[in-house]
C-alpha cells in the first residue's frame, strides 16, 4: 500500500488500467469527482462539463476549549436566525469522551456550513455571539480556539443535479472504472448507507475477480448502480 501519492493520469489500456504509467487490474475511486476529473483519460467533453458543474457544500469546524467542568447537552441544533450567528450546530464534544478535554475543562464543536463561493464567516467574533445562557459559555471562559475547513462535506443539489449526476454515473458504470462514496459518486449517504455501499462494492469487485466481466446492465440491487 502506498499512501500520500498523487495520481496524475489514469487511462485504459486493453483490459488493464495505467495509473501514471503503472499497470493495474482495476481502478477504484473514492475521491471527490471534481478533483479526479482532470486525471481520467478520454472523458467525453460533455461528461467533463457535468463533473465540473458538481458543487459541494462545505463545513467549517470550530473547536472551542473552555473552563467549564459541569455536564452539558451532547448536541444542539440551532435555528437559522441572525442573532445566532452562522453556526448551525453546536456539539458539547467532551461529553463523548473524557479524553476530549483536560480535567476542569470542556470542549465545544461549532459547525458552520457554507458554499465555497460564499463569504467565509468571521471566526474571530463567532465565539462571542449568541445569547448568554448555560448553553453558551461566556467569552472569559474560552481558553482555546482551533478551526479547519472541509470543502467536500455535503452535496449541493440544484434543479439540474439529478440529470447531471445521472449522466456522470452512467459514463463511469460503462467505462470499467469503479467510483463510489459520498463524493466519489455524489450520493448523499448516512454512515450506515456508506457501510452498505462498501459491502456492495466489495461483492462487485469479487465478481470481477471471479468472471473478469461484471454485469452492468440489468444488474441486481446488490451491484453498484
Amino acid at each position: 500500500m502506498r499512501c500520500g501519492v498523487a495520481a496524475e493520469q489514469v487511462r485504459r489500456s486493453g483490459s488493464k488500467y495505467l495509473v501514471d504509467g503503472e499497470s493495474f487490474d482495476l481502478v477504484v475511486n473514492t475521491a471527490p469527482l471534481p478533483l479526479v476529473e482532470v486525471c481520467v483519460h478520454r472523458h467525453p467533453a460533455a461528461i467533463r462539463a457535468d463533473i465540473r458543474a458538481l458543487r459541494p457544500i462545505s463545513l467549517l469546524n470550530l473547536m472551542i476549549g473552555v473552563k467549564l467542568p459541569e455536564p452539558r447537552e451532547a448536541e444542539l441544533d440551532l435555528p437559522a436566525v441572525a442573532e445566532q450567528g452562522p453556526t448551525n450546530r453546536v456539539t458539547y464534544f467532551s461529553n463523548y469522551s473524557p479524553h476530549n478535554a483536560p480535567t476542569g475543562h470542556g470542549s465545544f464543536l461549532a459547525e458552520i456550513t457554507h458554499r465555497a463561493n460564499s463569504r467565509r464567516p468571521r471566526l474571530g467574533a463567532e465565539r462571542d455571539r449568541g445569547p448568554r445562557s448555560r448553553r453558551h459559555p461566556a467569552s472569559e471562559h474560552v481558553v482555546l480556539t482551533e478551526w479547519c475547513n472541509n470543502e467536500f462535506a455535503y452535496i449541493d443539489q440544484d434543479l439540474d443535479f439529478g440529470a447531471r449526476i445521472g449522466r456522470v454515473r452512467a459514463w463511469f458504470d460503462n467505462s470499467g472504472y469503479i467510483t463510489f462514496g459520498r463524493f466519489g459518486r455524489y450520493e448523499y449517504h448516512n454512515s450506515d448507507q456508506c457501510i452498505a455501499r462498501a459491502i456492495e462494492v466489495h461483492a462487485h469487485i469479487a465478481e470481477i475477480a471471479r468472471t473478469g466481466a461484471p454485469r452492468r446492465r440489468g444488474c441486481s440491487r446488490s451491484q453498484p448502480t
